[in-house]
């Protein structure tokens, strides 16, 4: 009887049913006219259909992260590419008012698969708040000093959204 009670247990917690769901920003394949948004600014792409799911509210962000990247994407930059190592994203920087180079948050919307990074740069330190090894080592790897907080830099004409 204890066997089958444990076994019983064991299976329900295997259970599909019971397996947790994606974050919202993963939960289904990004429309593959991303990339098409280079240019936009944070507030407008995620007001898009089917983009909502890229705002900070659907980002599974814990109350203390959601506000301090809100914060810090008070001041938004049009969006560029960052492309390198076979990867390529979209990349959001926005910075907190009359605090711009001190408190930056970072957006990353991998073009091919939806996947998101996120992270914030302010008075409490550099932190990851939607990790992805992947899209942090494209950010580090396109930023002028190598590093996630100061993503790649808009350069040339902003080209037209399509």
């Amino acid at each position: 009887m204890r066997f089958a009670v444990l076994a019983s247990a064991f299976l329900a917690a295997c259970s599909p049913a019971t397996a947790p769901a994606p974050p919202a920003a993963e939960a289904a394949p990004v429309d593959p006219g991303v990339k098409q948004h280079a240019g936009a600014y944070y507030s407008d792409f995620i007001r898009l259909p089917h983009m909502e799911r890229f705002a900070p509210e659907n980002l599974a962000l814990d109350p203390a992260a959601l506000a301090r990247f809100q914060s810090a994407m008070q001041v938004e930059s049009p969006a560029p590419l960052a492309t390198g190592g076979g990867s390529q994203a979209l990349v959001f920087e926005g910075c907190r008012a009359h605090a711009c180079p001190d408190a930056v948050a970072v957006l990353a919307i991998d073009t091919a698969t939806g996947e998101v990074f996120a992270g914030v740069r302010d008075e409490k330190g550099e932190t990851v708040l939607r990790p992805n090894e992947r899209l942090e080592a494209l950010l580090d790897a396109t930023s002028p000093t190598q590093t996630w907080t100061n993503p790649v830099l808009w350069e040339g004409p902003i080209p037209a959204a399509q």
